[in-house]
Formats: structure tokens, sequence, C-alpha cells
């Protein structure tokens, strides 16, 4: 008897509200609701719209979560609503807000059921822990990696309703590099965080590989608060100046109230300039309210290049007769590998891959040569010396990735040399170039493509000879391998082990070599 009472003492009291809702909001009246009263409001709200012909609009979700506990964070970031029903255990959660009148509790079975009808007050002001993890959100974040640190834990708390999961580590050099291995399979940030002092200067070695490997990483670095520096606070170090050399920005939030603005501004330069942001944050700033807006991400789009460059690019690869492509990280980032497939067929140019980037170009094209440099192909190093014209393809043209190897002096010192990199830096930086395209690897080998098909292909008379010695230098190099594998010798030589590995599952073995080898 008394829950039937119970559940009649609802539907009036939800009967007041909706009317009291659809005064103020006109013909539709938007319904946030969670839990178990999703059902009940399924069958409740047609019958309101049959009564009243104001149409309802049920809202069982948002990017913050759906449950209960996520109601009072959607209220303080300014969520709109007409009529709000929810679980009694968010009731005092929702009142602090200061966004609803009235609110009244009714007591269903074992259940608290609250109900508010929007204020037209202002947006009140959020916290700036609040808009540092809305800023995660609008960026896309759904990972990071760290160890769990004071300087950062109250804004931690936030994650999980915000729909971000925490990777916690044994070392803050693991977290930095999972961030960065996450980036470059993922094409996101990889997102990093750790307690102020020694728990961030364990990330410099990680972040240092990322910034060579151009991953979009963001740093989170918690910092000692302002006002006492230099007093030898908990853990204080100035961190700045450590990653000074090995990120594309760095910032510090000295103002909670740009705490939105320069998370927003880590994020979409880390993105934009390719490579590692810092995002120090003293630890008192977590803290305090303001008027935060959050921005959402923007796409910086990337062209081909100039249109002078891209002439002058397709000019000289026309009158080459041995062109060899070298395609670098720049065709992975940019997605680019069908537009190398399509100009290397076009022009029957071989393609060797740069030091560590394999996948730039499929190795089961007919026209792939393996990599150069450090551990490469003797293919691809033989072919590259006999170039007229070398087209680096998204390479910087690294030291490292054109050293000689296996005794071969193999980078052809007469060869004219086009570089495509995003970076305009990076052009001519190590090895001199005829011309420098500055532009997305993909969209200039598709435009230098484009102009080609009006120009005439020199290499075009000479592809059957150029395709036979790449046969060659391939079956060379790969009778080399086998006799260098050859060993018959217990235990195992590791050069046996893994051709045999090779040979049995060759699209399943990678190994990767280290530059302390």
């Amino acid at each position: 008897m008394r829950k039937s009472s119970t559940l009649s003492s609802l539907i009036v009291l939800l009967a007041i509200a909706f009317q009291s809702a659809a005064q103020d909001s006109g013909p539709q009246v938007r319904v946030i609701t969670s839990g178990g009263f999703t059902a009940a409001f399924d069958i409740l709200g047609p019958i309101f719209e049959q009564a009243t012909g104001i149409e309802v609009v049920t809202d069982y979700g948002s990017s913050m979560g759906g449950g209960p506990e996520s109601i009072p964070l959607r209220l303080q970031r300014g969520e709109t609503f007409d009529l709000l029903i929810f679980n009694g255990s968010a009731f005092d959660g929702v009142a602090a807000t200061g966004r609803i009148r009235p609110a009244s509790r009714v007591e269903l079975a074992r259940s608290i059921v609250g109900m508010a009808v929007r204020t037209n007050a202002p947006k009140p002001d959020i916290s700036s822990m609040e808009a540092f993890v809305e800023t995660l959100v609008a960026h896309g974040v759904t990972d990071v990696f760290g160890i769990v640190g004071s300087a950062y834990m109250d804004a931690l708390d936030i994650f999980e309703p915000a729909g971000i999961r925490f990777y916690s580590v044994a070392h803050e050099q693991a977290a930095a590099h999972m961030a960065d291995g996450y980036s470059r399979v993922s094409g996101r940030h990889g997102v990093c965080i750790a307690q102020n002092g020694p728990g961030v200067t364990n990330f410099v070695t990680a972040i240092a590989a990322a910034y060579w490997a151009h991953s979009p990483v963001v740093c989170i670095t918690p910092q000692a608060g302002i006002g006492g520096e230099r007093l030898g606070r908990f853990q204080e170090t100035d961190q700045m100046p450590i990653f000074e050399k090995i990120t594309k920005y760095q910032v510090e939030v000295k103002s909670h109230a740009r705490m939105a603005e320069l998370t927003h501004r880590a994020f979409t330069l880390a993105m934009a300039e390719n490579g590692p942001t810092q995002l120090n944050i003293p630890r008192d700033q977590f803290y305090g309210e303001a008027d935060h807006q959050i921005i959402p991400p923007r796409h910086i789009e990337r062209s081909a290049g100039g249109p002078e460059s891209l002439d002058a690019a397709a000019t000289l690869l026309a009158g080459a007769r041995f062109p060899v492509i070298l395609a670098g990280g720049g065709v992975v980032m940019a997605q680019g590998q069908n537009e190398a497939v399509a100009l290397a067929e076009y022009l029957g140019a071989p393609v060797a891959c740069s030091y560590l980037h394999n996948d730039a170009f499929p190795a089961d094209h007919e026209l792939w040569a393996g990599p150069i440099g450090y551990q490469g192909h003797k293919t691809a190093m033989n072919l590259i010396s006999q170039a007229d014209v070398v087209l680096a393809l998204g390479s910087r043209l690294g030291p490292f990735g054109t050293l000689p190897q296996h005794g071969l002096e193999y980078w052809p010192e007469s060869a004219r040399i086009v570089q495509v990199d995003i970076d305009h830096r990076a052009l001519g930086l190590v090895r001199a170039v005829e011309v420098g395209v500055c532009g997305d690897a993909g969209a200039a080998a598709q435009e230098i493509l484009d102009r080609l098909k009006n120009l005439e292909v020199s290499a075009h008379t000479t592809r059957d000879s150029r395709l036979a010695e790449l046969d060659n230098q391939r079956e060379s190099w790969e009778n080399e391998l086998t006799e260098w594998s050859s060993s018959n010798t217990s235990p195992v030589a590791p050069r046996r082990a893994l051709r045999e590995l090779e040979l049995a599952m060759p699209c399943l073995l990678y190994t990767s070599p280290s530059p302390r080898d």
C-alpha cells in the first residue's frame, strides 16, 4: 500500500514539475534522467505529451557519462535542461550547483528520487581542474599514462566520470614511452602525467625519443605551487628548462583562469608541430574558479606545398633516368602511403624506406627496396647509389639514417635531391637539396604526380632496365642473407634463428634495432 501511495506521489510531483518546466520552455521540454528512471519516463513522457501537446526530448547520456554521479558535473559545465530527474545519491551535488529550483525528494521503495526545474541563472564558474579535464575530453583524450601523485590527485578523481582511463605504471619513463607508442599507433595525442619533481624528471628520456619520432605527446608536469619559489618546498624543481630542447612548445599555467586556454594550446600545437609539448601546472593552479571557455580542437589543414616548388620538383623528376624515392616517417604521419605508391608506380622508381619507417611503403610491392641506414638492406643502398634524382618524401635525411653500412658508402653525392617535409626547418638541414617542398608528404606526392602526367618523363624509357636491376639486387641480397644465416653450429646462431623464423612467418616477424646495439 505504501509503495502504491509513494508511486502516486511521484507521478503527482512529476506532473507538477513538468508543468512548471513547460511554462518556461515553450513547445519543447528537454528532460535529463539517469539510472532506472529512464524506463519510467519512457512510459510517462508520452502521457504528458498527449495531455499537454508539448514535445518531450529525453537525454539519457552525455560525454560525461550517464550515471547519477555525472549529473552535478554536467550541470557545472553548463548543460541545459528543462526537467531533471536523478537518483538521490546525486542530490547534494546537484543542489550545490545552484542551478535548480525547486528541489524536492520523495522516497520510492528503497530509492531516493530528486526532481528539479531549470533556472534561468547564468552559467556558473567552474574550477580550473574541471576546465583541465573538460579540455582533455574536448580533444578526444580517452587514455592517460602516469603515476598517481598528490599534485594532481583531485583532478584525477574526475578522469573516470569524464570517460578517461588512467594507466598506472611502475616508472614514469614507461608512462612517457607508452604515450609515445600510443601516439605513433593511433595518430592521436599521447598523454602522460606524473608527480612534480622526481616523477616529472623521469619523463626526460622518453620525451626525447618522442621528439625525434615526431610524436604529438602532451607531457603534463604538475609543479610546486606559485609563491614560494626557491624555498626548497616539497620536491621543488625548475621543470621547464629540463624539457626546453626536446619539446615543440612549453607553457606554464601561472593563473588558474587560463587553464582551459593553455591546455587547449598545448594539445593544438602538439598535433600541429608533430612533436611533444609540455604543459607545466603549479599544483595550486588546479584550484580556483573562473568563467572557462572550453575550446573545441582546431584542425590545422596541411597543404601540398608552394606551386613553384612543386613545379620544380616535377620538372626535376621528369628529367631523371634513374629516380629513386626515399619514403620516410612523414609519409606515415600523413597517411600518404597510397599516394607514394601511385607516384612510384608512375615513375617506375624503386622505393627505399628511411630508418625505422619500414611502414612508409608496402614491403610486398614490386618496387620496394627495403630500408637504408643502420642495419638496412643492401638492395636499397645499391639502388640509391645509382640514382640521378632522389625524392626524399617525408624524410629529414637524418645522418643516422643515411650513414654507411655493410662497408658501403652508398649515398649518391652527385645526385640531385628533392626533399619534401612539413617542417621547413628540416629542408636542406642535413644534406644539400636542389628543391625543397614544404608540405604534407601525401598531398605533395599527389600534386607531383598530377604535374608529371603533363610532362614527358625520361624514366619511362628506362623502366625495364631499372626494374631488372631492382630484381637482381634483391635476389643478391637475399642470397647473401641466407649465406650469413646458414650456420649449423649448436646452439643455433641468432642469425640462423631469425632467418628461419622469417621464412616460416614472413609477415609476422619484426625486429627493432636499438641505437645502443
